[in-house]
């Protein structure tokens, strides 16, 4: 925690471990003040993590006003691919100004896509059911 503001400064890196959904299991800054970012960013998954779609992980609870962005990582930028799932940022978390990774949640056409041949094998079967 830290009780004023904060900064990431030009030039620094800053590596998030994610192990899990509960706090505690993932990296977080804790900020009462301000949070003034300029620095770079990476996420990594730790001790066998496997990330799952929408998932969500407040990776910075300001207290204050946020300034900036990490480099390369505008509002809803792809962060990295991890267990076959694309993890993002996003700068409007919590009341606003918090920082939260997130996994994207599977659109309902994706999954009507898979399904379309199973949906058009068993109305082949059943019609030539019909049929006999």
């Amino acid at each position: 925690m830290v009780a004023g503001p904060a900064v990431v400064g030009r030039g620094s890196h800053t590596l998030f471990e994610l192990d899990g959904l509960n706090p505690g299991q993932f990296d977080q800054f804790k900020i009462a003040g301000d949070l003034n970012i300029m620095g770079s960013l990476s996420a990594w998954l730790w001790d066998n993590f496997q990330l799952g779609s929408n998932m969500r992980f407040l990776i910075a609870d300001i207290g204050g006003a946020r300034f900036g962005t990490f480099q390369g990582l505008g509002e809803g930028a792809f962060v990295g691919r991890f267990s076959g799932q694309d993890l993002f940022i996003t700068y409007s978390a919590g009341n606003g100004s918090d920082i939260a990774l997130f996994s994207a949640v599977p659109e309902p056409s994706a999954l009507l896509l898979c399904l379309m041949p199973v949906i058009g094998l068993l109305s082949t079967r059943r019609s030539r059911s019909r049929a006999k």
